[in-house]
């Protein structure tokens, strides 16, 4: 039971963390070209620069440096314009509402099974997708399917659940459903 809870409430942790995964690190370095040495910069001095990822390091000695999806090795979302980054929650609430709208009465028509099914199929290839991308495109459509697994992930199989559970314990599956959240936040947060 404890491990089908924490299945079911792995994707909105994504959510959660996408300040950690977008977080522009405090320090640069580029390379001149006429010294060949490589001097404090600012990422706004790399963008007008356009300078190529070869010419530009973060500093990792920063104590508040996170390797995410900033860095030019993963999406490389330093000199993207700031909607196309908050575009990612967009996405994801466009995935949620298209999934609300047809998820949840499919299950009061077929059975929750399926659309639970449904949610968790969506969750995974969402994070199988995140882990494998290093386009800003391809992380669009895999957030639209993070938005698709919350409505059966969690709406529907919260039903699914305490239709499951004896009615004097009822109250303990929402509680262990919500408290799963946080643990997987923070295991997102020292993944990066």
């Amino acid at each position: 039971m404890i491990m089908f809870i924490l299945i079911c409430n792995t994707g909105d942790p994504l959510i959660f963390t996408l300040g950690f995964l977008t977080k522009v690190p405090n320090r640069y370095e580029c390379l001149s070209d006429e010294t060949g040495e490589w001097h404090d910069c600012k990422p706004k001095e790399i963008c007008e620069k356009n300078l190529e990822p070869d010419h530009f390091r973060p500093d990792t000695t920063d104590p508040e440096y996170i390797d995410n999806w900033v860095s030019p090795d993963k999406m490389n979302l330093l000199c993207e314009p700031k909607s196309k980054v908050g575009l990612f929650g967009s996405i994801y609430f466009a995935g949620l509402c298209v999934a609300i709208l047809i998820l949840p009465p499919l299950a009061d028509k077929i059975g929750r099974r399926w659309p639970v099914f449904i949610g968790n199929l969506a969750l995974i290839i969402c994070m199988i997708g995140l882990l494998l991308t290093n386009n800003i495109y391809e992380a669009y459509v895999f957030f639209f399917f993070d938005g698709i697994s919350f409505a059966g992930k969690v709406i529907v199989c919260m039903t699914y659940i305490i239709e499951f559970t004896p009615f004097a314990q009822q109250e303990y599956g929402p509680m262990l459903l919500n408290g799963a959240l946080g643990p997987f936040t923070i295991l997102c947060t020292f993944w990066y």
